[in-house]
């Protein structure tokens, strides 16, 4: 949707740690205990030729998921807005939303905004569909 709306390029993040038969586990342990920095694909990205930078994951524990923190962490937002989206079933806790903009703010960056919905746990999960029309509203009151 946002590769449409935006005509936008993807980076698509990977954890190869998090693939393998015990991924989900190690990945909400390494959220749980708040681990900032794993190995990713890609570790860094040319971020110079955009001006307006997504980033996007699910919630993990609360906070944006651990790939994201460390994609964060290496790479350069020096004058690039940036719009933090995230899905989630229970809640994000807003000390994590604000530890990751001072990640972006000590890059130069600017986290111009978080946007995000409640997909909810599986007995009442938003569909697809519905997930999508939210953050579509969302998107255009940006």
């Amino acid at each position: 949707m946002i590769i449409e709306k935006y005509n936008a390029d993807s980076i698509v993040i990977t954890a190869d740690k998090y693939e393998k038969t015990l991924g989900s586990l190690d990945a909400s342990y390494d959220a749980w205990t708040e681990v900032k920095n794993i190995d990713i694909t890609p570790q860094r990205v040319e971020t110079s030729k955009y001006d307006l930078i997504f980033l996007g994951s699910p919630i993990w524990w609360y906070r944006p998921s651990v790939p994201l923190w460390t994609f964060a962490l290496n790479n350069d937002f020096k004058d690039k807005d940036v719009i933090l989206f995230n899905t989630f079933n229970s809640k994000f806790k807003q000390n994590y939303i604000d530890e990751f903009e001072n990640i972006i703010t000590s890059k130069g960056g600017r986290l111009k905004k978080h946007i995000y919905v409640r997909r909810g746990r599986w007995y009442e999960q938003l569909t697809s569909e519905e997930l999508l029309e939210q953050f579509s509203r969302l998107l255009d009151k940006l």
